[in-house]
C-alpha cells in the first residue's frame, strides 16, 4: 500500500534492455521492437517496457505508480517537445461503461460553456484482454480509451490527453499520455506499445489476513474485521494506512479508510465543540446527524455521523477518532446513504472490532 512504503526507491526498478533507439517515425509494431528498459513498481502491481531514452520523474506517490518524460531520441526537452506518460491506480467502477458515460456527459456540459476549455475527441470501449481472465467481460476483458483536446491559446499549442483504462487484479489502472498535439502523435505508438507490454500482479494493500476474520495492518500493527462483501484495496493516497472497499454504485464505491498519527492526548470535548462548524464551512450541503463522545473498546472516541452529496450520490459518513496505546486513529466509513441504511449494524460491529496488536505477535489485544 502506498501509505506504508518505507523505501519507495527500492520498489521502482529500471533496467535497460537494448541500445539507443532510432529517431525514425515508427508504427506500433516497430515501437514494440525498440531498445527498451523495464519500469517495475511492484507495490503498485505493474511493470511495463518503455523506450530506453524515456526518463522517469520522481517516485511513486499516492495513486501514481510512475511518471515519465516521453520524447524523440536526440530531440529537445523543453515543454513543446515532450509528452508525459503516467500510470495511476484507482478504485474499480461497476463497469467501464459507466466511465464512458461520465466522459460523454462531461463533454456535453463543457460544450455548453461560452468558451469550452476542452473537447472529447474520442471515447472508445472495446474488448481487449492481454491474457486469459475469469473476470466479467465488462471489467478485465475491456479497455476504455478517452482522448481530450485542449485548444491552443497565446503561444501554447493544442494539447492532447489520452486516458486508457484497464482493470486488473481488483484495481483500476489508468495509463495517461499528455502533450502538445504534434508531439503526442509522434509518441502515441510507443505509448500503445507500453500498454501492450504491461504485466500485472496484485497491488500491495499492506494488509494481512488473520484467523477469525481479522485484517492486520502489517506496518502499524492494528487489525479489524470487515463487513460482508468488503475487502482490502489499494489506498488512493499515502496518508491512508488501511483501506478497504465495499459495494460499488456506478462510479462510486463504498470505502473504509484508517488514518494514524503519533500518540498524543486528544481533547475530544474541545474537538466536539468545533468540529460541526468546521464541517459546515467545508460543505454547505452537510447534514450532521450527531457528533458525540462514545466508548471504543473502553476508551473515549468522538463519533460523527453525517450525510452529504458527492455528485449525484447521497452519501453517509461514519467516523470515529480515538487514542490508542501507540497511535491516535481516525476510522471512517463512507457509503451511499441507501447502502449505509442496509449495513448500518454491520458497520458499527466492524468499528468495535478495531484492535491494536502486541508488538511480538499477531493476536488481537485490547487498546
Amino acid at each position: 500500500m502506498a501509505g506504508c512504503l518505507s523505501a519507495l526507491s527500492g520498489m521502482w526498478s529500471v533496467s535497460v534492455l537494448g541500445a539507443e533507439p532510432s529517431d525514425a517515425a515508427i508504427t506500433v509494431e516497430e515501437a514494440a521492437q525498440l531498445p527498451l528498459r523495464e519500469v517495475a513498481v511492484e507495490t503498485y502491481g505493474v511493470r511495463v517496457q518503455v523506450p530506453a531514452h524515456w526518463r522517469a520523474i520522481g517516485k511513486p506517490r499516492d495513486e501514481r505508480a510512475f511518471l515519465l518524460q516521453a520524447f524523440t531520441a536526440g530531440g529537445g526537452l523543453d515543454d513543446l517537445d515532450v509528452c508525459y506518460v503516467a500510470c495511476e491506480l484507482g478504485i474499480v467502477p461497476a463497469s467501464l461503461e459507466e466511465f464512458e458515460r461520465r466522459h460523454a456527459a462531461a463533454d456535453e456540459r463543457e460544450q455548453q460553456r461560452e468558451a469550452p476549455r476542452r473537447k472529447l475527441r474520442k471515447c472508445d470501449r472495446y474488448e481487449w484482454a492481454a491474457e486469459p481472465t475469469d473476470m466479467p467481460p465488462e471489467l478485465e476483458r475491456q479497455r476504455l480509451d478517452c482522448q481530450w483536446e485542449y485548444p491552443p491559446h497565446d503561444d501554447v499549442p493544442a494539447v492532447i490527453e489520452q486516458r486508457s483504462y484497464l482493470v486488473r487484479n481488483g484495481s483500476l489502472y489508468t495509463f495517461i499520455l499528455t502533450g502538445p498535439e504534434n508531439v503526442f502523435a509522434a509518441q502515441h505508438d510507443e505509448f500503445e506499445a507500453m500498454i501492450r507490454s504491461a504485466r500485472f500482479t496484485p497491488a500491495d494493500t499492506g494488509l494481512q489476513r488473520l484467523p477469525d476474520g481479522y485484517w492486520m495492518q502489517r506496518e502499524f500493527r492494528f487489525a479489524m474485521k470487515l463487513p460482508d462483501r468488503w475487502s482490502p484495496a489499494f489506498a488512493p493516497n499515502d496518508h491512508a494506512v488501511f483501506f478497504a472497499t465495499g459495494p460499488t454504485h456506478e462510479v462510486f464505491t463504498d470505502n473504509l479508510i484508517v488514518l494514524a498519527a503519533p500518540a498524543q492526548s486528544l481533547d475530544l470535548a474541545k474537538i466536539r465543540a468545533t468540529f460541526p462548524e468546521q464541517l459546515r464551512q467545508a460543505d454547505s450541503a452537510v447534514e450532521i446527524e450527531h457528533c458525540e463522545i462514545v466508548k471504543q473498546n473502553g476508551v473515549d472516541a468522538l463519533e460523527t455521523l453525517i450525510h452529504t452529496k458527492r455528485g449525484p450520490f447521497e452519501i453517509t459518513i461514519l467516523e470515529r477518532r480515538f487514542e490508542g496505546a501507540r497511535r491516535n486513529y481516525e476510522v471512517k466509513f463512507t457509503c451511499t446513504t441507501e447502502q449505509f441504511r442496509q449495513q448500518r449494524e454491520a458497520l458499527y460491529q466492524a468499528l468495535e472490532t478495531f484492535r491494536e496488536l502486541a508488538a511480538a505477535d499477531a493476536k488481537p489485544t485490547d487498546l
